[in-house]
């Protein structure tokens, strides 16, 4: 009995220390794996500064003179018909009901 005991023992410890050995190795490449992030990092912000430090500020002042153009365009607020235009807008709403329009010649 004591020799079982013995076994199931000494295989707890082996399956405990075989997981604290993988526990281990996977902190280590957690490890390997952050510390090859930052030095990715690092790199780019040191070329992300070199190629800031790289550009070449200019100020240039642009002085124009504005035009102004104003055109007018008349603008037709009193429509005043003669008498002979107004007597065709007549005939032609009295002529609207049978479906004609009067004739006109171009000397009205």
């Amino acid at each position: 009995m004591r020799e079982i005991l013995a076994i199931i023992l000494a295989l707890c410890l082996v399956a405990g220390a075989g997981g604290f050995v993988g526990n281990r190795l996977k902190q280590s490449e957690w490890d390997r794996s952050i510390i090859a992030t930052s030095e990715a990092q690092d790199k780019a912000l040191d070329a992300a500064a070199k190629a800031i430090a790289q550009i070449d500020v200019k100020q240039q002042t642009i002085v124009q003179r504005v035009t102004h153009e104003t055109v007018e365009k008349p603008v037709y607020r009193d429509c005043v018909n003669d008498s002979g235009v107004m007597r065709d807008i007549n005939a032609a709403i009295q002529s609207a009901d049978r479906g004609e329009l009067p004739t006109s010649s171009p000397n009205d």
